[in-house]
This record gives C-alpha cells, sequence and structure tokens, in this order.
C-alpha cells in the first residue's frame, strides 16, 4: 500500500499538549501576580481548566479548545473577581499577556526525526 498524504494532530499525537499549554498558562499567572501583587494562579487555573499538581489540561476546561481572544477576556474576568478595576485588570493582563512560544514549551512525544524518517 502506498500513501500520498498523512496528516498528523499536532497537540497530544506529535507534541506534547500538556506540557505546551500548562507551561503557558504557569507562566502567565507568575506574570499577573508579579503584576498584581495578587496570588491568582490557583483562580486561574480553576477557570481555564488546568490541573497544576498534575500538569494535565482538563479535556472540557477552557484552556482545551478556546481561542486566544476568549481566554484573554476569561483572564480579565478573573482579574476582576480578584477586587481588581476594570481598568487596572486591562492594565496587567495587557503586560503579562503573551502568546505561547511553540519551539520553547513544545516537547516531541516521539522521536520526530524517525518518524518522518520513516
Amino acid at each position: 500500500m502506498s500513501f500520498q498524504l498523512v496528516i498528523f494532530d499536532k497537540d497530544g499525537t506529535l507534541i506534547d499538549f500538556h506540557s505546551m499549554w500548562g507551561g503557558w498558562v504557569e507562566e502567565l499567572a507568575r506574570r499577573l501576580e508579579s503584576a498584581s501583587s495578587k496570588i491568582i494562579s490557583d483562580q486561574l487555573f480553576r477557570a481555564m481548566g488546568y490541573d497544576q499538581a498534575s500538569g494535565r489540561v482538563l479535556a472540557y476546561g477552557k484552556l482545551a479548545a478556546t481561542p486566544m481572544a476568549q481566554l484573554y477576556d476569561l483572564t480579565m474576568a478573573v482579574m476582576m473577581e480578584e477586587g481588581l478595576p476594570a481598568k487596572s485588570a486591562q492594565a496587567m493582563v495587557a503586560h503579562a499577556w503573551h502568546i505561547p512560544d511553540p519551539v520553547a514549551l513544545a516537547r516531541p512525544c516521539a522521536d520526530l526525526m524517525a518518524l518522518f524518517t520513516a
């Protein structure tokens, strides 16, 4: 049998989804805590659907399949629930927000060179 095309879903097949997105939300929490001097990581992780103890993104949580713009809004909501006025929350989230760096955060699930060579 010969194939002309093979398609891979990268998240969880080629790269460790939990490591990438878990690392991103943990860094976001660190940045927000530094900017606000508030301990918000537990609230942010709960809202996003991330279990820090296991390092796993929850299957039905927001972090698993929500567009970045909505995650931004969710982060804003968490900050305001912690008592920050909207203007202060906006400044802190804007300062802390970053797009995940796939090079720095991606860990392969397999030997990708061997996989694609085969």
